[in-house]
């Protein structure tokens, strides 16, 4: 009988490198199959599925990387399980691209502990242990004023001053900050958004925030950081979207889309599944709708904790892992509370919403047209 696995798949989700995704994405089938129980865990944990909204949220970080604007914070908002971790490392972290020896992205833990100082002093350690900086502890200063050198003390001023030049010279275009919220919740309101300020003008790109839906609060709550945010928001999807989208599959008008969007996700999923009896969950979309509330994190973790079940039974599946894979009833309410109380902030803060109708869009179309010039006008004047 093989060893049972026990195992945290948080812990385990961090401790999958990125050498490692790439190396089970290239097996076969067979070598998966014949793959020690721990490393069939760790597989799976490793899977990344693409699908409709990863796509969007992609598609709108492109655009806010790749247009000129003034923007220079970008939130990464979503309930838990909504797959903001996922999101960071398969769509910002491959997309940024930089120069040997710099360090386009970073992502740091903020600290769930202390008062503001110890919170602002934290997060910069944090920074610069990412960063691979050496001597954290002994860094100091260094400005010039008045032709002289002026060495900055130890401590947080000294940190301060470590970090912006470790940005800059390393030409860092992303600094991510996962469970910002943490900030929030330890720090005063205005000295954090002076912080962040700063952390944002420092960065050769946007510094990223990531956390749930009450983060938009702090985005918006002041003008000076509202002018200089963005955000991506993962939301879940729906029964109702799932069941508009499989009529109009019915009546041939899907697309390229072979299955509703959620459906795809699990058929995906089970399709990689590493055992040889695979459980058939695309049966059964309504339960698994009502465990994970359409969330693409929660779902890859309800799998996962099904496949160790199985894997502890001898490779053999038994309906019962289902249930015992699910979280309690009232983790789910909670859960369910946090989505609706992130979706309403959204709706009233009208995030996504464009700026234009289709209908003055048609207008703008037919007013705002090009004129080529001719040789016979003359040079624009250079003063207006």
């Amino acid at each position: 009988m093989n060893q049972k696995i026990r195992i945290s798949l948080t812990q385990l989700e961090k401790s999958i490198t990125h050498a490692e995704r790439i190396a089970y994405s290239k097996m076969s089938l067979d070598e998966v199959l014949s793959l020690p129980p721990g490393k069939k865990v760790s597989f799976f944990a490793s899977l990344r599925v693409k699908h409709k909204k990863l796509e969007e949220g992609e598609a709108l970080f492109r655009h806010f990387l790749e247009t000129p604007s003034d923007n220079k914070i970008v939130g990464l908002i979503g309930p838990t399980g909504s797959g903001k971790t996922a999101f960071y490392e398969s769509v910002v972290s491959p997309m940024v691209e930089g120069d040997p020896g710099e360090f386009p992205t970073l992502m740091v833990p903020a600290f769930a502990f202390g008062n503001s100082r110890t919170v602002f002093s934290g997060i910069l350690r944090q920074i610069l242990r990412v960063a691979n900086e050496v001597s954290i502890s002994e860094k100091r200063g260094v400005r010039v004023s008045d032709g002289r050198a002026i060495v900055i003390p130890r401590g947080l001023d000294g940190l301060r001053d470590a970090v912006t030049k470790m940005l800059k010279n390393r030409r860092v275009r992303v600094l991510a900050i996962d469970e910002f919220f943490h900030m929030v919740r330890y720090s005063d309101l205005d000295a954090l958004m002076d912080a962040v300020k700063s952390l944002a003008d420092d960065t050769y790109g946007f510094l990223m925030p990531i956390g749930g839906p009450s983060l938009i609060k702090f985005l918006t709550h002041n003008g000076e950081i509202d002018r200089r945010s963005e955000s991506i928001y993962l939301g879940r999807y729906t029964k109702t979207e799932e069941n508009q989208a499989r009529v109009l599959l019915a009546a041939g008008r899907g697309g390229t889309d072979k299955y509703p969007p959620f459906e795809s996700i699990v058929r995906k999923l089970q399709a990689k599944w590493p055992m040889e009896d695979v459980p058939q969950f695309h049966l059964m979309m309504d339960e698994i709708f009502d465990v994970t509330h359409g969330l693409v994190g929660l779902l890859k973790s309800l799998l996962t904790r099904c496949l160790i079940y199985q894997i502890n039974n001898d490779g053999v599946w038994n309906h019962s892992f289902f249930a015992k894979s699910t979280k309690s009833k009232r983790a789910l309410e909670t859960l369910l509370e946090e989505i609706e109380k992130g979706e309403t902030t959204m709706k009233e803060e009208q995030y996504g919403e464009p700026n234009f109708t289709k209908m003055q869009l048609e207008v703008i179309s037919k007013k705002l047209v090009t004129k080529r010039r001719t040789k016979s006008e003359s040079h624009p004047a250079t003063e207006v």
